[in-house]
């Protein structure tokens, strides 16, 4: 508990300390105002967070209105958060019922956004209003709340109102807490278990000077006795100073609570002060006369005891001594201490006893409320889970749990030798603690007090285990040192496991960063390289290699690393699967050699033996259980031991590159195919060119020719018609002649769709404009045409073909489709880029209108692939009704 006192506002209560937390019965409303204004003023002017939980008959509107009246400054506390007022209902029964668990998580939460808020801590006042049937929990509830208040840094005061709670809860609720207050002439005064304690302390101090004073008292009044004695017999005194010493013996008697006595054992008179008959018999002066009176007074089960004593005293000369317990007529039970004296006379025959008697019923009630504390101490000692050990100035330990026996695997060694023969090391540092650095050794030599600290220790019995220290002097009421108390709480199992969530949680960081930058690479030599560099750089060694496996060869050949000299890298020996299989077999995918000059038959010696490479761990690459290659790293100069933590991580890094590398082939051997059908596309795009090129040759040159000569001798021979059957053949030459025309120009039309001569003669621009304005006349459709030259110099061939086919076809798809009135070809440069875009204002087409068989039909596949050919890419905007654009998009060569 933090020692740190603070201003409770409460007169009558003064300071407490952090982990304070008691109770509080009160009657009305007024007083718990008259408690919670002050309470929170100190808090609050002392940079602490309030928190008032109210209920009636002070809710939570009337204890805000309360406050904001009698604290100037409220409403700058509410709006910076440093108070909060919160009726019962939301704190202790959301959703209706009481969870003894969620509340008390609810003060740690709180605590810990006080602290991010930069207040001290957290002062609390709850006024608890609950049904009978919520009582057991909260009362188990309260028990909890005192034990986890007391290392935290809040102080809490919980106030019920007695006119709901009846005697048994009243009784639990001063037991679960460490004091109750109660209001004594209008000042809320504590009581509480640290100032019974110093009443105890003090009773037991009044008491010593009271058996002192006893002590002096009968002395004295054994020498007046005497002298009253001796003056009874010579009859030498006056009567005035007889009444002086009896007004003397009367007024010792009041203020010892002292009884004196005589009992003449002649003649059976007995002789008593008022004290000592107020003693026996209380305020009932009716008894004391005969001797049975104070025998029947005597408690039943004690009147044996002191017959048995009485007549040891009178015939062996016993003890004179004795305690015994009286019964006053009105039934209350009085403890007594007495002590007599018997006379003797010539012959040794007992004639007179005196004495005195003290009620010593406070002092013994006061004892056993000691014992009981005692009791009850040892009993909380025995059922605290943590060690609690309190030692002397000496270092001897004067009282020790169970539990810290448990944890140290035996008692704690006596004496200030304790702290040199105790092993124990600082956990985050591994440095041992020095014999004056132990939280208890410092506690009593220097009067610190220590919280929490985490270190790894040796018990007694040979085990390792870490444990939370803490220790606190103890002081006497003159502030002197005089002892220590050592708590120790046993971690070892939850520190290994944070420790393991750590190591968890740092492998697992180190895959996700690995993973997202192998994730980046499809390149095969940027994978190999960066999974090297992060093992340098995961591991802090001095190199690392990747070998890949070669199928074709059955080796495994050196792929790349980091850290590896130039003239090296050329002369790393590759590894047969055969021999990396039996290291396989003998030493597991995880191979470490502590120092590889040591091995004999090493691969790379020479590479090795130059740059000192000494610790080396090799890392089996596997996809699928298929071999990808392995992951080799080095450590130059010292020999390093590699813990399983970096052997396990190693080994799932190598997997994280088996995968990215089997990518990188894939990925690989997809653009090695890639190119290999483009060249295809574009190998076959040239023989159908050249095919279509030989085909337009062909028919020009027969097809063409035989229809030109044809024609001629249609004509000479309508020439050569005679006079009787020219008007009748005329008109069948006639058709005849036109009908070879139509074959000659639509021959003409195929020749110009199969290799258009405008396309290589003049250009991209010119072909399309002349093929366009063809197909929109056979259409009959209107032409919007901007194709604009292609400045500074004209496309490749194999561009030039590609462009003019894929227009060509989506020209076609909208004279046989698209039902449209307009067609509209442009042609446009944009600094590196060249688009070719063919649009019409036909019905187009849908998805989910018109079949994938159907627009396969118009030759989009076709278009595609001969775009994609030369590095270009297709885009089609279609909606039925509104018309359909199709643009080319390449880059121009450069």
């Amino acid at each position: 508990m933090d020692t740190n006192l603070r201003p409770s506002g409460i007169e009558g209560l003064g300071d407490m300390s952090w982990g304070t937390h008691f109770c509080l019965f009160y009657e009305t409303k007024e007083d718990l105002l008259d408690f919670f204004i002050p309470f929170f003023k100190a808090g609050l002017e002392h940079d602490e967070f309030c928190l008032c939980v109210a209920s009636e008959p002070l809710i939570a509107e009337e204890a805000e209105r309360a406050m904001r009246q009698a604290l100037p400054d409220f409403d700058y506390y509410l709006a910076h958060g440093q108070i909060e007022i919160t009726p019962h209902t939301d704190w202790y029964l959301k959703e209706g019922r009481f969870d003894e668990q969620r509340v008390l998580q609810g003060w740690i939460d709180k605590l810990h956004q006080a602290f991010a808020k930069g207040f001290s801590g957290i002062r609390f006042a709850a006024n608890i209003l609950l049904e009978r049937s919520d009582w057991e929990s909260f009362a188990r509830y309260e028990g909890k709340l005192e034990e986890a208040l007391r290392d935290l840094q809040i102080e809490g005061l919980c106030a019920y109102n007695l006119k709901r709670y009846s005697v048994a809860n009243v009784l639990d609720v001063i037991h679960h807490h460490q004091f109750t207050l109660a209001r004594r002439d209008g000042i809320w005064q504590p009581l509480e278990g640290g100032r019974l304690k110093r009443a105890h302390e003090e009773v037991l101090r009044l008491n010593a000077e009271l058996e002192q004073r006893v002590m002096a008292r009968t002395a004295e009044l054994t020498f007046t006795n005497e002298r009253l004695s001796a003056e009874i017999v010579e009859r030498t005194r006056a009567e005035e100073s007889i009444r002086k010493s009896e007004q003397v013996l009367r007024e010792a008697e009041t203020l010892g609570h002292t009884g004196s006595w005589e009992h003449n054992l002649v003649t059976g008179e007995i002789f008593n002060t008022e004290e000592n008959l107020r003693l026996f018999f209380g305020d009932d002066r009716r008894k004391g006369t005969p001797f049975k009176d104070y025998a029947q007074a005597v408690h039943p089960d004690d009147r044996e005891f002191v017959r048995q004593r009485r007549a040891q005293l009178l015939t062996e000369k016993g003890p004179s001594d004795i305690e015994f317990r009286v019964v006053w007529p009105d039934g209350s039970i009085h403890m007594l201490f007495g002590r007599a004296t018997v006379v003797y006379d010539e012959s040794g025959q007992a004639i007179r006893v005196y004495g005195t008697n003290v009620d010593i019923t406070e002092r013994k009630q006061a004892e056993e409320a000691v014992r009981e504390s005692q009791h009850l101490i040892r009993l909380v000692l025995a059922t605290l889970p943590v060690g609690v050990a309190v030692m002397d100035q000496a270092g001897n330990s004067v009282l020790i749990n169970d539990a810290s026996k448990r944890i140290w695997g035996g008692a704690i060694t006596s004496g200030r030798d304790r702290w040199a023969q105790t092993k124990g090391l600082w956990h985050n540092t591994s440095e041992m603690i020095a014999p004056t650095d132990w939280a208890s050794e410092r506690a009593l030599s220097r009067g610190q007090t220590s919280l929490n600290e985490l270190i790894d220790i040796e018990t007694y019995d040979g085990q390792q285990k870490t444990i939370r220290n803490s220790a606190a002097p103890i002081r006497n009421a003159e502030g002197l040192i005089v002892g220590a108390v050592t708590v120790n709480e046993d971690v070892t199992e939850r520190v290994r496991a944070e420790e393991e969530i750590k190591h968890q949680s740092a492998r697992a960081e180190t895959l996700v960063r690995i993973a997202a930058r192998l994730n980046k690479q499809l390149d095969l030599d940027a994978v190999v390289q960066a999974v090297c560099e992060e093992a340098v750089d995961t591991f802090k060694v001095s190199q690392a290699t990747m070998s890949l496996y070669n199928k074709n060869r059955d080796l495994l050949v050196y792929a790349g690393g980091v850290n590896i000299p130039p003239e090296y890298a050329a002369t790393m020996e590759p590894i047969s699967r055969a021999q990396f299989d039996e290291f396989l077999r003998t030493i597991g995918p995880i191979m470490v050699a502590p120092d590889i000059q040591a091995v004999a038959d090493a691969p790379n010696v020479e590479f090795s033996s130059h740059l000192d490479v000494r610790t080396v761990v090799a890392a089996t690459m596997l996809r699928d259980q298929e071999l990808i290659g392995v992951l080799v790293i080095g450590v130059n100069g010292h020999v390093r031991e590699f813990t399983e933590d970096e052997l396990t991580l190693l080994k799932a890094i190598s997997d994280q590159a088996a995968q990215a590398v089997a990518n990188a082939l894939l990925l690989k051997a997809a653009n090695e195919q890639h190119e290999q059908l483009r060249a295809l596309s574009t190998k076959l795009v040239e023989t159908q060119e050249s095919e279509r090129r030989a085909l337009t040759t062909e028919l020009h040159d027969r097809v063409g020719q035989n229809l030109t000569g044809l024609s001629i001798n249609l004509q000479n021979m309508k020439a050569l018609l005679s006079d009787e059957t020219a008007t009748t053949l005329a008109t069948k030459f006639d058709d005849a002649q036109a009908l070879v025309e139509d074959v000659t120009r639509q021959i003409r039309d195929i020749m110009s769709e199969l290799h258009p001569p405008e396309l290589e003669d003049y250009g991209l621009a010119v072909a399309l404009e002349t093929y366009a304005e063809q197909a929109a006349s056979r259409g009959n459709l209107e032409l919007i045409a901007d194709l604009s030259d292609l400045a500074p110099s004209p496309l490749p061939s194999n561009i030039r073909i590609a462009l003019f086919r894929a227009a060509q076809e989506a020209i076609s798809n909208v004279l046989k489709h698209a039902n449209a009135t307009q067609l509209e070809v442009s042609l446009e440069q944009h600094n590196d880029r060249i688009n070719l875009t063919v649009q019409d204002n036909g019905q187009g087409f849908a998805p989910d209108v018109v079949s994938q068989k159907e627009v396969s039909s118009w030759g989009m596949k076709i278009m595609r692939e001969r775009i994609e050919s030369i590095g270009g890419k297709v885009e089609i905007e279609s909606e039925s009704g509104e018309g359909t654009r199709v643009t080319f998009e390449i880059e121009r060569p450069s």
